[in-house]
């Protein structure tokens, strides 16, 4: 039995679906407690967790965006270089951040 490109391809393709990272769904939040936790975020410096609600081609969330929001534009959140539409926002959590000078 031959080996092929094609099989070794194939083989790489379904290793890296079976190990890719898949969240499952959030608790959707509320556009009012989604605009409180990114404010509060903001105005603390904290780091978040967003899970847009959107999904993939195979019907599976993507995974979490995480990041400090530098700022708001319109309807979109900044965080860092990215601009995420708020609309577009399922849930978000507050990321605990340890202090370097208790590490």
């Amino acid at each position: 039995m031959g080996f092929y490109l094609s099989d070794h391809t194939a083989k790489l393709s379904s290793d890296k679906l079976n190990n890719q990272e898949i969240d499952t769904p959030k608790e959707r939040m509320t556009a009012q407690d989604i605009d409180n936790t990114l404010f509060y975020a903001y105005t603390k410096g904290m780091t978040v967790s967003i899970q847009l609600d959107e999904k993939d081609i195979n019907g599976y969330y993507n995974p979490d965006i995480e990041g400090t929001i530098t700022g708001f534009s319109d309807d979109q959140l900044l965080l860092y270089n990215q601009s995420i539409k708020i609309s577009l926002i399922r849930h978000v959590d507050l990321l605990s951040t340890s202090k370097w000078s208790k590490l």
